[in-house]
């Protein structure tokens, strides 16, 4: 999925909105994304590992990545809420880490 997202960042554009429902699979199972609705196309000047667009950075697409990652590993969706300057995951066990 990182290998997906990362020319989309290459090309200056944070997506915003990186969840399940936006990914898509073709016959080979190569990984696309869809829906750039919530995306922005930041200015050349820019900063992508820094700067951001209202909130949303390639921080933020990335770990919404994670979020994406986790809910295919364990077959659940997660609940996310997003807010300014806080993006923070619900009901997700806070000892899931641990053995």
């Amino acid at each position: 999925m990182d290998l997906a997202l990362s020319p989309i960042h290459g090309h200056s554009v944070v997506v915003a909105d990186v969840a399940c429902r936006n990914i898509l699979l073709d016959s080979d199972l190569s990984i696309h994304f869809g829906d750039f609705t919530e995306s922005s196309i930041m200015p050349p000047e820019t900063i992508m590992g820094t700067d951001d667009d209202n909130g949303y950075s390639i921080p933020s697409d990335i770990g919404q990545l994670g979020k994406v990652i986790r809910e295919v590993i364990a077959e659940e969706k997660i609940s996310y809420r997003k807010g300014p300057g806080c993006q923070v995951f619900v009901g997700m066990p806070t000892n899931s880490w641990k053995s």
